[in-house]
């Protein structure tokens, strides 16, 4: 799972600009295929937290036996947090950590159309006028008819309406609990800066460490580079992993490099989690 610690390397939420539903548009998935025989995904409603500094709550996260399994980042106006829940429920994810932060304020005018519907009235009078001779002499007469109408025009007129919105850079980190582990630290192979500066390209790096486990309570901190286990020199992140499987459920001596100085710490490991996958 090491490829899931890639956002620990400086890499702050970083995306598109949010519409529609962007907790999900603007999701990137962490596992990418990786094994996940050593997750264990939620069955029951997501927790949601509130977040406070990204690099912070990773380790935090690390450290209490979570894995981010992937992020949402964006930013647009103040999203529902029900949004959020909802690709919590569909990646079956134990947590979610919220962030928002101010980003700015945009302003303008947006054209809006508008039906335009116009009547008129209008009026119509005519007269008649008629006479006739007959047997009983001379008749004539006038009539005037008087009439009204109304005639309907439709159309649409646009008008200018101010705006202004807030926008808010905002993400979401997901975390699933992750089985305990044998030694309970968080490995990653050696960056190429560290390389150099031990003088050596073979050890693995220790991320985090959980708490409660044995690497905890025999005080191997964040930071230390594993060197040896049993005096067998670990090349990388594979065969180190490799190692503590033989010796699960045993106690072993784990030599550290601390400060440019090295110590050996004597530790008892935990038993193989069910259904775990080995490294092969």
């Amino acid at each position: 799972m090491n490829k899931l610690l890639v956002i620990l390397l400086g890499i702050f939420l970083v995306g598109g600009c949010g519409g529609g539903r962007p907790y999900a548009q603007y999701y990137h998935d962490l596992i990418q295929g990786a094994d996940t025989s050593s997750l264990i995904f939620a069955t029951e409603e997501p927790k949601l937290l509130i977040g406070t500094n990204v690099d912070v709550d990773l380790i935090s996260g690390l450290e209490e036996g979570y894995v981010p399994i992937g992020f949402s980042s964006f930013t647009g106006p103040q999203q529902n947090q029900s949004q959020v829940i909802d690709k919590a429920k569909e990646l079956k994810a134990t947590v979610v950590v919220v962030y928002s932060k101010y980003f700015d304020t945009q302003s303008g005018v947006k054209p809006v159309v508008l039906p335009d519907i116009k009547t008129s009235k209008s009026s119509a009078q005519s007269s008649a006028y008629g006479s006739a001779f007959g047997s009983g002499g001379y008749a004539s007469g006038s009539a005037t008819a008087f009439g009204t109408g109304t005639t309907t025009t439709y159309g649409t007129q646009t008008i200018y309406k101010p705006y202004t919105i807030d926008r808010f850079e905002q993400g979401a980190v997901y975390w699933v609990k992750r089985k305990e582990g044998l030694l309970g630290v968080v490995p990653r192979d050696l960056p190429p800066e560290l390389r150099q500066k031990i003088g050596s390209n073979k050890g693995v790096l220790v991320v985090a460490v959980l708490k409660r486990s044995p690497a905890f309570s025999a005080d191997i901190l964040r930071g230390d580079v594993i060197k040896k286990i049993n005096n067998i020199e670990i090349i990388d992140l594979k065969h180190g992993q490799q190692i503590t499987v033989l010796n699960a459920n045993k106690k072993v001596s784990i030599t550290l490099l601390r400060d440019g100085k090295e110590i050996v710490k004597e530790v008892k490991l935990g038993p193989l989690p069910e259904g775990l996958n080995l490294p092969k």
